[in-house]
């Protein structure tokens, strides 16, 4: 009994150190993650007003039906998110001057994540019960 509370004690101990050395988890913004970066050169009036249509879009995202199954989310789930996301991110296109939308093409064809490996662009598996936002 000894050794079962002794076990049960250092995995809570484990468990708990785990939890308050860890990251806190970060939440996907969809479709727009240069929010900041100096590149760009956002005014103040075009960060408020991409703040509130990410706010909009998160929202109407937000409403869609999560509910998940063996199967993961229902593929006509994923397909209004990814269609939200795409609205929402030409939306914020045409808030961005001409200057502000080259630097921003140049930037994302240079980041090592923009889903390309050395010439060949990564896949993504659009049947899988993932949505990559």
């Amino acid at each position: 009994m000894n050794k079962v509370f002794s076990l049960f004690t250092g995995l809570a101990a484990v468990s708990l150190f785990v939890l308050t050395v860890s990251p806190t988890p970060v939440t996907a913004k969809p479709g727009w993650s240069m929010e900041n970066h100096p590149m760009l050169g956002l005014t103040e009036e075009q960060r408020d007003y991409i703040d509130d249509l990410r706010a909009i879009y998160r929202e109407r995202i937000g409403e869609l039906d999560w509910s998940v199954t063996e199967e993961g989310h229902a593929p006509e789930t994923l397909q209004e998110a990814r269609e939200l996301s795409a609205a929402l991110r030409a939306e914020i296109r045409e808030v961005l001057t001409d200057e502000q939308r080259e630097a921003m093409k140049s930037y994302r064809a240079s980041c090592p994540h923009s889903g390309q490996r050395g010439s060949r662009k990564q896949q993504i598996d659009r049947t899988s019960g993932t949505l990559y936002l």
